[in-house]
């Protein structure tokens, strides 16, 4: 199959040309209206402002992480880090949380259905916590704080204990059946 818009245009070549121009002249009213001497600006602004502009806006980022960095070194950031609290404080929260995440991974991996409530108790306990660490940061009663802190961690810990043993518990028990059986 040939393309039938080649074959009309090739047919038709002599209609399609009826209007003939002369280049060179096209080309040097082109060139006359450059004018080659004559500067222009690409901005109505002169470039020393957008330099002034810029060594500004680079002067106050400076400052900015200059500020930040200062402050978040001090505990003014928005986070606040146990150890610059208490190393004491930080190296319970960093036992009990080893501890509380292997129990949690042990209920996991059981194949038992745990109550949905039990996990929501969970998240509650995390809620206080974090509570709890805002309110140290006021700086209020710290070893109160602290000892509010340990206390939930404790807590959590037994919770995560008890469904350890209910698990077991049904674990043996189910055992025992298929052995009476």
């Amino acid at each position: 199959m040939k393309d039938k818009l080649k074959d009309f245009v090739t047919e038709n070549r002599m209609d399609f040309d009826i209007y003939k121009e002369d280049y060179g002249a096209l080309w040097d009213k082109i060139e006359s209206g450059l004018d080659t001497n004559k500067k222009r600006r690409r901005f109505g602004l002169s470039t020393t402002y957008f330099k002034v502009a810029a060594s500004v806006v680079l002067v106050l980022c400076i400052g900015f992480l200059y500020l930040k960095l200062k402050y978040s070194s001090t505990g003014f950031d928005q986070e606040v880090r146990l150890e610059q609290i208490s190393s004491e404080l930080a190296e319970a929260d960093l036992y009990y949380g080893s501890l509380i995440n292997e129990k949690i991974q042990l209920i996991q991996a059981s194949k038992e259905d745990i109550d949905p409530d039990i996990f929501n108790d969970l998240n509650l306990l995390d809620e206080a916590y974090n509570e709890l660490k805002e309110d140290l940061k006021d700086n209020a009663d710290n070893e109160e704080v602290v000892s509010a802190m340990i206390q939930n961690y404790r807590i959590k810990l037994k919770l995560l204990e008890t469904i350890l043993e209910e698990i077991k518990e049904n674990e043996e028990e189910k055992k025992n059946e298929q052995i009476n059986i």
